[in-house]
C-alpha cells in the first residue's frame, strides 16, 4: 500500500496541501509496519535487522540530524518539519530510516514483485491523471475541482521527476513480463510498454529543459549496461531501450508542445548563485550544526542577496534550497551535510560496483532500480525537490539496495536479537515491543489531530467569506487540535483584521464601534502568538507588523509597536524592501 498509495494519495481537504497529506499517509503506513515488525519478531522468539554498507553514515547522519534539531532556531519545526511540506523533519528523517531498514530486514523476491507491481501499478494511475488534466478533459463534478490538484505528486517539477525516474522500471517491468510463459503477462508487458512514451509525453507537455536532461541521462545510463552486455534483456527486446533513449532525444531537442489546454503554474525557486548566497552566509553564522533541520526558509531570509530584490520573484520567500545540496549545508552545516552526500556516494559505490561484476547474473532489475535511482539523485541536488519525492526517493533507494544484494548473491549479515539465546534479549526485546507499541500509539494519536486540524484550517480557508462563525471557527478548531501550529494563529489574525476593516468601512449609523474594538484586540492577540510560536519566522513577524500598520491612525501605540515589529523584521530579512 505504501509504494502504490504515496504516489495518487490525496484528499484536497487539507490546508497544507497535498504533500503534507502523502507526509501523513507515509506515517500511517509506516507506523503500522513497525509495530507489525516489531511483533512478529516476539512471535517468532526473533528480531533480525539487515546489516549494509550504509549503516555507519546512516547513523552518522542521523546523530547530526538529531544535534542540529536541538540547537535549531525553531525546535518544533526542525521535529514535526515545516508548515506545508514537514518532510525536512527530524521525524520524517526518523520514519524514512526505519522504512529503510523495514524493507532490507524483511525483504525477499516476492516481497519485491508486490513492490514492483504497486510502483507501476500507481505510476499508470498517475499518467492516465496527468494527461486527462492536462488535455483538460473533465474528470470529476465541478463542484470537486477545488479538491483535485493538478499534479497527483504535489508539484508539477515532482510530476516531471516521477514520470521520468519511472521510465527505467517501466521498462524493465516490460522486458521481465514478456519472458513470462503465460500469455496474458506477454499481454501486460506490452500495455505497460505504452506508457513509456505517453510519460515522456506528458514531460514535453510540462517541458523543463534540465530535468528533461536528467531523464535522458538515467535512460542512456540504462542502455549503457545493455549496449555493454553488462545486462542482456531477451535478445529480440534490445531494440526498446534504444527506441526510448531515441524519443528521450527528441522530447529534449523539440522542447515544450502546445497541447496542454490548462495554465500549468511556473514554480518559482530560488536560482544558484542566490542558493549559494545563502550558504555562504547560513555557513559563516553556523557552519558546524547550520540554522536546524527545516529551517530553510529563516536562511532564505537572512542571507538571500540584495540583487534577488532585482527579480520578479521578489517577494517570494523559498522554504526549501535549489536542491539538497545547497539546503543542507545551510540549514544542517558542515556535519550534517557530510554524512548526506557520505550517504549517496557509498550507495552508489555499492550498487554501481555490483550491478557491473558477474556479468553472467544478468541483474536487470538492480539496473532498471538504479537508473530509476540516478534520476532521483541528480534532481534531487540541483531542483527543489518536494516531500513526495524524497520519500520515494529513500524507499526506492532501499529497495535498490536490496534488489542488488539480492541478485549478487551475497551473504546476508543480521543483528539479531533472539529471545532463545539469552533471557537477556529476552527482556530486551520485550521491552522494545512495549516502548514501541506505546510510541506509535502516542504519535497515532498526534498525527491524526494534525491532520484533522490542518481539515478544519483547509475547510476555513475555503470558504466564501470570512466569518466568526464559520471560518474562524474551524481555524479556532485548528487550534485547539494542534496549538503548537504558528501559521494557524497568524491566519486568525488575519480573518479578524479583516472583519475589523468591513466593520469599520460601513456607515456612521451601522458601525458597530465594539465589535470593532473587540475584532481588533483579537487580531493583535492571535498575530502576537504566531509570533510567539515562530519568533524567528519571516512570514509571522511581517502579519504583525502590517496589523498593527494598519492600526496607526487609530490607536495611539500601534504605529510605534509597528515601528518595533518591522525592525524585528529587518533583523529577520534584511534586505526586505518593504519593510524599509
Amino acid at each position: 500500500m505504501l509504494f502504490f498509495g504515496l504516489p495518487i494519495f490525496f484528499t484536497g481537504l487539507s490546508f497544507q496541501g497535498v504533500i503534507f497529506e502523502k507526509q501523513i499517509y507515509f506515517y500511517f503506513w509506516i507506523l503500522i509496519a513497525l509495530v507489525a515488525w516489531v511483533a512478529k519478531g516476539v512471535t517468532m522468539s526473533e528480531m533480525k535487522i539487515r546489516k549494509t554498507s550504509l549503516d555507519i553514515p546512516i547513523f552518522i547522519f542521523l546523530a547530526f540530524y538529531l544535534i542540529s534539531a536541538f540547537f535549531s532556531v525553531d525546535k518544533w519545526h526542525s521535529l514535526w518539519g515545516f508548515f506545508g511540506d514537514p518532510s525536512r523533519g527530524l521525524l520524517s528523517v526518523l520514519a524514512l530510516i526505519i522504512a529503510y531498514y523495514l524493507i532490507l530486514s524483511n525483504f525477499s523476491a516476492k516481497t519485491f514483485k508486490w513492490i514492483l507491481a504497486g510502483l507501476i501499478s500507481s505510476s499508470i494511475v498517475v499518467s492516465i491523471f496527468s494527461l486527462l488534466v492536462l488535455l483538460g478533459v473533465k474528470i470529476a463534478p465541478a463542484s470537486l475541482n477545488n479538491y483535485i490538484p493538478l499534479s497527483l505528486i504535489g508539484t508539477v517539477a515532482g510530476l516531471r521527476v516521477f514520470l521520468g525516474m519511472m521510465i527505467p522500471l517501466l521498462m524493465v517491468a516490460a522486458l521481465k513480463m514478456s519472458e513470462s510463459q503465460k500469455r496474458y503477462m506477454n499481454i501486460l508487458s506490452y500495455v505497460v510498454l505504452i506508457f513509456v512514451p505517453i510519460n515522456l509525453f506528458i514531460v514535453s507537455m510540462i517541458f523543463d529543459t534540465i530535468i528533461s536532461g536528467v531523464i535522458l541521462f538515467g535512460i542512456g545510463f540504462f542502455l549503457l549496461y545493455i549496449l555493454s552486455h553488462i545486462v542482456r534483456p531477451k535478445e529480440n527486446l534490445t531494440w526498446i531501450p534504444m527506441v526510448v533513449f531515441v524519443l528521450a532525444m527528441i522530447v529534449l531537442a523539440t522542447g515544450k508542445n502546445d497541447l496542454s489546454k490548462v495554465n500549468v503554474p511556473i514554480e518559482a525557486s530560488p536560482s544558484a548563485a542566490v542558493s549559494w548566497d545563502v550558504v555562504k552566509g547560513g555557513l559563516k553564522e553556523n557552519p558546524i550544526l547550520g540554522s536546524g533541520p527545516a529551517t530553510y526558509g529563516f536562511d532564505f531570509s537572512k542571507y538571500k542577496p540584495q540583487s534577488f530584490n532585482e527579480n520578479m520573484f521578489y517577494g517570494i520567500r523559498f522554504y526549501q534550497g535549489t536542491g539538497l545540496f545547497f539546503e543542507s549545508f545551510s540549514t544542517l552545516g558542515i556535519f550534517g551535510a557530510l554524512p548526506l552526500l557520505a550517504i549517496i556516494v557509498v550507495f552508489l559505490n555499492v550498487v554501481i560496483y555490483l550491478i557491473s561484476k558477474d556479468k553472467e547474473k544478468n541483474k536487470v532489475y538492480s539496473l532498471g532500480l538504479m537508473s530509476t535511482s540516478m534520476v532521483l539523485i541528480i534532481s534531487s541536488f540541483i531542483f527543489r525537490v518536494d516531500g513526495t519525492i524524497i520519500m520515494l526517493g529513500a524507499m526506492i533507494g532501499a529497495v535498490t539496495m536490496a534488489v542488488v544484494l539480492l541478485e549478487s548473491g551475497l551473504e546476508e549479515k543480521y543483528l539479531k536479537l533472539s529471545l532463545k539465546a539469552s533471557p537477556k534479549f529476552a527482556l530486551t526485546l520485550a521491552f522494545i515491543f512495549i516502548i514501541v507499541s506505546a510510541g506509535v500509539a502516542i504519535l497515532f494519536v498526534y498525527i491524526g489531530k494534525a491532520y484533522l486540524a490542518d481539515i478544519y484550517a483547509g475547510k476555513a480557508t475555503r470558504a466564501a467569506k470570512v466569518t466568526e462563525a464559520d471560518s474562524i471557527k474551524n481555524l479556532n478548531k485548528a487550534v485547539s487540535l494542534n496549538s503548537r501550529e504558528g501559521r494557524y494563529y497568524s491566519r486568525i489574525g488575519q480573518e479578524y483584521m479583516v472583519l475589523a476593516n468591513e466593520e469599520a468601512s460601513k456607515s456612521k449609523e451601522e458601525v458597530n464601534v465594539d465589535k470593532i474594538s473587540g475584532y481588533v484586540s483579537a487580531s493583535v492577540a492571535y498575530a502576537k502568538e504566531g509570533v510567539a510560536k515562530m519568533p524567528n519566522d519571516a512570514l509571522s513577524v511581517s502579519v504583525l507588523a502590517q496589523i498593527y500598520e494598519s492600526l496607526s491612525m487609530q490607536v495611539d501605540d500601534a504605529l510605534e509597536l509597528s515601528f518595533k515589529s518591522y525592525e524585528n523584521l529587518l533583523s529577520l530579512e534584511p534586505h526586505n524592501p518593504v519593510a524599509y
